[in-house]
């Protein structure tokens, strides 16, 4: 059984201000702003296919993810290949949707293509692919959580601040909503609703800052409160 000692009853004269405030800017993120971008991922893999954009793409990803050691994608890249070149249009119906989504989801390959290191042998070429991307770029740049989770190979400024009222999904949401709750009423009752809002903020920008000289080069996405609800626990645990 979890005990929270509390500093005082729990009234209206000291609601956790700064608690239910955070609880709602989680919550309005995840609901209103990244829950949608499973539509968006959904036109994406339409604007994908519609381009054609896979023949240009897939034999560089699939040597790609076979320098990488990823063989199940790198056969399901083969078979697409194979399945195209006989003509056989089940291929793309198949495999290019998903493989697509798989393939946006891998900056590090993405900014290859975009330094022509794994795409396009000449200039006219290059254009071409630019020309087709275009669109497909265009619906992939509203996808909320690409744009605001902190990826430390690009570290913009404005993540430091956002990837921390963002998640990765319900589970994860749930999870860290449970603890800023129990833990920030714990807080918020002993020091105060700015105190608590301060120490929040600077427990989310301060994983990230001792986290980045260890990850500068990563393109892995990093998004969660979980850095910033740890200030808040050792907060407590020092109380």
């Amino acid at each position: 059984m979890l005990i929270v000692p509390l500093a005082q009853k729990p009234t209206w004269a000291t609601l956790p201000v700064a608690t239910l405030f955070l609880l709602f800017i989680n919550l309005f993120v995840f609901l209103f702003l990244q829950i949608p971008d499973g539509k968006i991922e959904n036109s994406f893999q339409e604007a994908y296919v519609r381009v054609n954009l896979a023949p240009m793409e897939f034999p560089q990803f699939r040597r790609w993810v076979e320098d990488k050691g990823d063989k199940r994608l790198a056969q399901y890249l083969q078979a697409f290949e194979e399945e195209n070149s006989a003509g056989n249009d089940g291929g793309t119906v198949r495999f290019t949707g998903a493989i697509a989504l798989r393939l946006q989801s891998d900056r590090e390959f993405l900014a290859q293509l975009e330094r022509r290191q794994r795409i396009a042998l000449s200039e006219e070429a290059f254009a071409k692919w630019r020309e087709a991307r275009a669109p497909v770029d265009a619906v992939w740049r509203k996808n909320f959580t690409e744009n605001y989770m902190f990826v430390p190979a690009r570290a913009e400024p404005i993540t430091f601040l956002t990837h921390m009222f963002m998640h990765a999904g319900f589970g994860h949401l749930l999870g860290n909503m449970v603890m800023l709750v129990l833990i920030g009423l714990l807080v918020e009752q002993a020091i105060g609703a700015w105190p608590t809002l301060v120490l929040y903020l600077l427990g989310g920008f301060g994983s990230l800052v001792f986290e980045l000289p260890f990850h500068s080069g990563a393109w892995i996405g990093s998004l969660g409160a979980s850095g910033a609800i740890a200030a808040l626990m050792g907060a407590a645990a020092a109380l």
